[in-house]
């Protein structure tokens, strides 16, 4: 995307931020969510190359302020420019920074902003990643940016149902973006209302055959 484009999105970032009741202790108390910011890829990064596929902008238990989430958001997070490395990049997320945190979260989520589709080299990985995520009882809610996506690609990516986890946008504008906040703050409300639990039933039998297959 264009510099004003990953401008739009670092704002939408910040006021998105707005839908939490961030901890005011996250390292050390159960109550409250925590956020934490990864972009992916850094240049030269491919698989086996002991790289790491992400910048860690902010770990789980770094921030207790949207203030200074908002603050890093703006002053610090930039475009990497690497090819994408969305599978790598969850994998590592889900091994390194969700896992690794202490007092760990009833809900977990993954949010994923994207603006076109992962390398070649990468699908296979994210197919494989996506699913573990959702077995392990993540949601994954998507956001996707622009025209030169692979419709395929965000859908197996996805929580069901599609139309509580996926919101399709064309180019970045303002009232776009709008929609987006509101469609997560729904997903959120959602999720703290009904105690939503994941996997949903319906995905289980994904995962039984999921986990016969990786054994």
């Amino acid at each position: 995307m264009s510099n004003a484009e990953f401008g739009k999105v670092k704002d939408f970032l910040s006021r998105s931020l707005d839908v939490f009741d961030i901890s005011s202790n996250p390292g050390a108390v159960s109550t409250g969510d925590r956020v934490a910011v990864v972009s992916h890829a850094p240049p030269g990064f491919k698989p086996k190359n002991r790289k790491s596929p992400v910048k860690v902008e902010f770990s789980l238990i770094a921030y207790n302020s949207k203030d200074v989430m908002r603050n890093h958001i703006e002053k610090s997070l930039q475009q990497l420019n690497g090819e994408g490395a969305l599978g790598h990049a969850m994998e590592w997320t889900m091994k390194n920074i969700f896992s690794t945190a202490p007092k760990p979260r009833s809900h977990k989520v993954i949010i994923v902003i994207s603006a076109g589709e992962t390398s070649p080299w990468d699908r296979e990985i994210l197919k494989k990643a996506s699913v573990r995520a959702k077995c392990q009882g993540y949601a994954v809610f998507v956001i996707s940016l622009g025209q030169f996506h692979n419709a395929k690609e965000v859908e197996e990516l996805t929580s069901i149902p599609l139309e509580q986890h996926l919101v399709q946008l064309g180019r970045t504008h303002k009232p776009d973006l709008d929609y987006a906040e509101k469609f997560m703050k729904a997903f959120v409300h959602l999720l703290r209302g009904t105690a939503k639990k994941y996997p949903p039933e319906e995905f289980k039998i994904k995962c039984d055959k999921f986990n016969f297959q990786s054994q």
